[in-house]
């Protein structure tokens, strides 16, 4: 899709999305989404120009570069089309993606009278879409919203697919700064392939680490685009904050290998769990003609690798203990794994 004849874009039906394992008894997450964690997708209709009445992802056409999206509720939809046209004034000559996530105040959707105040407002490139609610438990699993946070404002400053900044309430005086934060997240662009193999992006805490986990038939031939999904958790040995009801662990990707069987993920150091009982890891899973394969790595030098654990590894077919190495600009290890 064209950024430079994209006009106003729309969604009339409630988007669906789909929750990760909810529990709509259990108290959503407080505080939206956190940074590093990956950004929602979203599939707008077009209402004018030559894409009218089709749809299109944005996040994954324009996906790693600079985007920002204004969450506003219905209610306060004034707010949210001011600091837009004060963003878009701010604009350098390369406009980041813009989106306008509109949260019905009813839950379901927008009132007809907002999706007409939205059109005359002539947003130009902006993306609008719309989502079902805040306080839904399936909205909640995929936005990290709850119902006793629900500022009428929220804004996030995304790259490469993930969070960079967020911002509750922003007045517009500070349009600047969240120009700013576009800005310094330049430096993050990846092209797809090496953002698909980050598994912590550069800006999350943490000692730098490399892994370069290759997969392999029984005859040690390398197996081109073979699936690779790993998760960790981060330096402090958490797989999400607290508060955020979503299951899915925040420092996680998918990627595919290359023609060398190969990919190199780019990540932190994960920390053990608070308990301290388990070293820290990094979990793997391959699929291959549709068949998951799991694979946990233990580093060596950690002090939690007790005879007790070296012992269980060598026991268990999915838990390897691998070496660390030290580059010039991270920590390294290597790891390959058969698919028999």
């Amino acid at each position: 899709m064209d950024r430079s004849r994209a006009r106003l874009v729309w969604l009339p039906f409630a988007l669906l999305v789909t929750a990760t394992a909810q529990d709509p008894e259990r108290p959503a997450g407080d505080r939206g989404l956190p940074p590093s964690a990956p950004a929602p997708s979203f599939l707008p209709r077009h209402l004018t120009g030559p894409h009218a009445g089709k749809t299109a992802c944005p996040l994954c056409v324009h996906g790693n570069v600079p985007q920002l999206q204004i969450w506003v509720q219905e209610d306060q939809l004034a707010q949210g089309l001011a600091l837009e046209r004060a963003l878009a004034a701010a604009d350098a000559d390369e406009r980041p993606v813009r989106y306008l996530v509109l949260v019905p105040a009813g839950g379901g959707a927008v009132r007809e009278a907002t999706a007409a105040a939205v059109q005359a407002a002539g947003l130009g490139a902006t993306f609008v879409v719309q989502v079902p609610s805040w306080s839904d438990a399936a909205t909640s699993g995929q936005y990290g919203h709850a119902d006793r946070d629900r500022p009428a404002l929220r804004v996030y400053a995304l790259v490469n697919r993930r969070v960079f900044r967020r911002w509750d309430e922003p007045a517009l005086d500070r349009v600047a700064e969240v120009a700013k934060s576009l800005a310094d997240s330049e430096r993050h662009v990846l092209p797809h392939a090496a953002a698909d193999a980050q598994i912590a992006p550069a800006f999350e805490p943490g000692e730098r680490m490399q892994i370069v986990f290759c997969v392999v038939d029984g005859d040690g031939k390398p197996l081109v685009r073979a699936k690779v999904s790993a998760m960790q958790t981060d330096a402090n040995g958490h797989y999400n904050p607290a508060g955020w009801n979503r299951m899915t662990p925040r420092l996680s990707t998918l990627a595919w290998t290359d023609d060398d069987g190969r990919v190199r993920f780019d990540t932190i150091r994960p920390g053990p769990y608070p308990s301290r009982q388990e070293p820290a890891h990094i979990h793997f899973s391959v699929g291959v003609d549709d068949k998951p394969r799991f694979r946990t790595l233990w580093f060596e030098g950690d002090p939690l690798l007790s005879d007790e654990r070296r012992q269980w590894a060598e026991r268990d077919a999915e838990t390897v203990i691998v070496p660390i190495a030290r580059d010039a600009r991270r920590l390294v290890a290597e790891h390959t794994f058969v698919v028999e």
